[in-house]
């Protein structure tokens, strides 16, 4: 699994929400963290970016969001192990992602 991580921008373009806006939701716990990239970059998961606008298109609510985004802070930990491992994990991570945004992946 190529794991993708989007800039500001491109997350923004992905979100329709403006800077101020994204950084309250991140504050608030409606967003990921982002992720440090170096000294003065950082960005955002793709598969978060995605699963997060899955879950507000559905209809979630802000506490159903909230505990979305400690699952995929949670998911964080163990993309290490996945991306080391076989193709069989890779496909499992992928279906858990979609699990986590209600989607029903299975590739």
């Amino acid at each position: 699994m190529a794991i993708r991580i989007l800039r500001l921008n491109p997350t923004l373009e992905r979100t329709g929400d403006g800077r101020s806006t994204h950084y309250g939701k991140v504050k608030n716990g409606l967003f990921t963290q982002p992720v440090k990239l170096g000294a003065r970059s950082s960005g955002w998961p793709e598969h978060e970016v995605d699963a997060i606008n899955a879950a507000r298109i559905s209809g979630k609510s802000d506490a159903e969001i909230r505990s979305l985004v400690d699952q995929l802070h949670a998911a964080r930990s163990g993309l290490l192990a996945t991306v080391s491992d076989g193709d069989g994990t890779q496909r499992e991570q992928k279906a858990h992602v979609a699990r986590l945004s209600g989607g029903s992946r299975r590739d």
